[in-house]
């Protein structure tokens, strides 16, 4: 949580939700049914009385938290951990081995070996991001999330 100069408080965090395929219905077809976690901020200008929902990110990472600090130009600082699927391959279904588990605490890999059923599992760039308010940290406006690390 973050209380800007003008005392609009922000408040990020971690929101998982279902997505709906066409944003009016939920799909059960399992190559376009997925569960996204978006970073999205609280913001309330009347001291807390009234919350308001904005979204930073719909794709950032669902098991990691976010950081958030005033800067010492009045702007308020967050970073998370992003997981965009941008470049994102499927995963080949002859692949499922998962470390350090025994198959039996997942679903039965003999009946994915045999094609009975099939999950899709995607790889995924999670990278650590920073964005902050661009108008004076009263939470209207916001840069782009900028990793904060490139390799090459």
């Amino acid at each position: 949580m973050a209380i800007s100069k003008n005392g609009t408080i922000l408040i990020p965090y971690v929101n998982n939700e279902l997505v709906a395929v066409n944003e009016s219905s939920v799909a059960y077809d399992m190559d376009k049914l997925d569960y996204i976690t978006q970073i999205n901020i609280l913001r309330s200008t009347d001291d807390g009385n009234t919350f308001k929902k904005l979204t930073l990110d719909k794709e950032g990472c669902q098991c990691c938290d976010t950081a958030t600090t005033p800067g010492p130009d009045g702007e308020i600082y967050f970073s998370w951990r992003d997981s965009k699927r941008t470049n994102a391959l499927l995963s080949d279904y002859s692949d499922k081995y998962i470390s350090n588990q025994s198959d039996s605490e997942y679903v039965d890999k003999t009946a994915l070996q045999q094609g009975l059923i099939e999950v899709p599992i995607y790889s995924t760039t999670r990278d650590i991001v920073v964005s902050h308010t661009l108008d004076n940290g009263s939470g209207l406006k916001y840069s782009e999330p900028v990793k904060v690390q490139k390799l090459e």
